[in-house]
């Protein structure tokens, strides 16, 4: 029987953190879990930093984080899972905070007793096993395989109870959130050809990876799909889990707008190529979109001095501060380019090859961790990216230039 039940999606990430820093895990194992959690939203949904990542932010070793990953993981604070296709080298483990049932009444204020509250929760169905492997590279060394539990429980089984009475207001508000999403995925699922022969579990967990945009245009852009798929002749559509798992829509043609001229077209940029760049450097001078704050725990690890206040929130930022561009980063790691405004045409020449790896990629790395803006995953096989000629230094002229384009036109 599985240790831990996941978290509801309308938990706060803080209320994890609170829970498990008043459980009995050993301080190192908290630690690690501190740090895990600075990689994760504010809903505590599930994050993808190597051990390396860990380790050089928990200022641990490899063999002591992956020891107290595994206490956690066993004590049932986090569920640990691969993401990632066959053979790509950006294949990273995903970490999810979860509640350990055993723990639950003890993470709960006293005053819960006496108002009959912190009741445990059922246990979990057993679930499948899934391997843990930590990526290599960095500090990492030859890969060790562990076999885990995976909660498979379907997401639509979440309990409406929350462990924490003070949470109940945004539990609530969570929770209609997530009807919505369920709402819409059940619309768009019966409404797909293959969906009385489809596993509508398999194909919600898929949804749920989506962004909210993603969801959109995936339900839009289905119809479309189908008619395309009859045309070219074949008699049987992919399952819905398919289709959304290799975003398909976004293999189709762009659509012709009714009125306009050409000019206003969004145009279709490759990965890590030009207009790509242009676009990533035109969302990042405009600076974050969401703003972001040290939240008790992060700024408790910059009372140890380890950190600075100002090193920390930089790198939140980075995380969580531009995720139009965190987006393009993902999908370029995928190999799979994005739409972009076509006024970006006219400055494409203001970008330069700077091959990965190199010195003047470093100046970059460098410049970006300075200023708190995301920078490139792994890009596999990639050798080259364009940037602003010029260097870091060069970004003034190119910011003229897009001026000289006129604002935002927000595709």
């Amino acid at each position: 029987m599985e240790r831990g039940r996941a978290m509801s999606g309308s938990s706060r990430a803080w209320t994890w953190r609170h829970a498990f820093a008043s459980s009995s895990l050993p301080a190192t194992t908290k630690a690690v879990l501190h740090t895990l959690g600075m990689f994760m939203n504010e809903l505590g949904e599930g994050c993808y930093p190597s051990v390396a990542d860990i380790c050089r932010y928990s200022g641990l070793d490899k063999k002591t984080v992956l020891k107290h990953l595994g206490t956690a993981r066993d004590a049932g604070w986090i569920a640990v899972s691969q993401h990632g296709y066959r053979g790509q080298r950006w294949k990273r483990q995903e970490y999810a905070a979860r509640w350990p049932e055993r723990d639950l009444l003890s993470a709960c204020p006293p005053a819960d007793d006496a108002k009959g509250g912190g009741n445990t929760p059922p246990p979990s169905e057993p679930s499948d096993a899934v391997d843990f492997v930590p990526v290599g590279g960095g500090n990492e060394g030859s890969k060790v395989v562990e076999h885990v539990h995976q909660d498979k429980t379907s997401p639509v089984n979440i309990p409406n109870n929350s462990p924490f009475e003070r949470e109940r207001e945004s539990d609530q508000e969570g929770r209609e959130n997530r009807k919505s999403i369920e709402r819409a995925f059940k619309k768009a699922f019966h409404a797909w050809p293959t969906a009385v022969t489809d596993s509508e579990p398999d194909a919600f967990r898929v949804w749920m990876t989506l962004t909210a945009e993603e969801r959109l245009a995936a339900s839009e852009e289905a119809g479309r799909y189908v008619e395309a798929a009859k045309a070219t002749g074949r008699k049987h559509v992919c399952s819905y889990a398919v289709y959304l798992r290799e975003k398909r829509w976004e293999k189709l043609p762009v659509k012709a707008a009714a009125t306009g001229s050409g000019d206003n077209q969004p145009a279709q940029a490759a990965p890590l190529g030009k207009i790509w760049g242009a676009r990533v450097y035109e969302l990042l001078l405009a600076g974050p979109s969401r703003s972001v704050s040290l939240n008790e725990i992060e700024r408790g690890i910059a009372e140890t001095g380890r950190f600075t206040e100002e090193s920390l929130l930089l790198e939140k930022q980075a995380r969580h501060g531009f995720p139009d561009v965190n987006e393009l980063f993902e999908k370029a790691a995928n190999r799979r380019g994005a739409l972009v405004p076509s006024r970006l045409l006219a400055i494409k020449d203001l970008l330069v090859q700077v091959r990965i790896g190199s010195d003047e990629w470093a100046v970059w790395e460098e410049f970006h961790k300075q200023r708190g803006w995301p920078w490139l995953p792994n890009m596999g096989s990639a050798e080259w990216v364009y940037f602003p000629v010029g260097g870091p230094d060069g970004l003034n002229g190119f910011e003229k230039a897009l001026r000289g384009l006129g604002e935002n036109d927000g595709n």
